[in-house]
């Protein structure tokens, strides 16, 4: 992982040693080892004509295209915003090529899908529910601090075996 100040602040010990045992968990219950790498390719699209998807494949090949779209496909929003890069990508007769983490098979993949409905179901839970847990599920979430910051890049380290 880059080890450079994060916006010039140096996160607590804390926070450090909190993240790393969550990321430790993480790899533990998954099975990941970011030594390990994924072979990606691209082939056409079953859906949409003109557009190449990334996918798993026995071997890794060289990945043509004009302009790659990334989406994590968590919630709509984010397929909605890639649909329509892609699109107009299309439009313009460029080759727009889609790759979309989740359809990735992989344990790494695998995890993204269950954290993410873990934060679902938590929000859910939250707004159902209010008063406290809603107050607490806001300050874990809210939380746009330092410590947030690098959990989510140490996180993100640990996925580069998708791209």
């Amino acid at each position: 992982m880059n080890t450079e100040k994060l916006f010039g602040i140096e996160p607590s010990l804390m926070t450090k040693v909190n993240a790393n045992i969550l990321k430790a968990a993480i790899f533990l219950r998954y099975n990941i080892d970011p030594q390990s790498k994924i072979p990606l390719a691209s082939r056409s699209s079953d859906n949409v004509k003109g557009l190449d998807q990334v996918f798993r494949s026995d071997s890794s090949s060289k990945i043509d295209s004009n302009l790659l779209v990334g989406t994590i496909r968590m919630g709509y929003g984010h397929h909605r915003m890639a649909y329509a890069v892609y699109s107009w990508a299309l439009q313009k007769k460029l080759k727009p090529l889609l790759h979309d983490i989740l359809a990735i098979e992989s344990n790494e993949a695998t995890a993204i899908r269950e954290i993410d409905g873990l934060y679902s179901q938590m929000s859910r839970l939250s707004s159902e529910w209010g008063g406290i847990t809603e107050w607490a599920w806001g300050q874990i979430t809210a939380q746009g601090n330092i410590s947030s910051l690098y959990l989510s890049t140490l996180l993100a380290d640990s996925y580069k075996n998708l791209l």
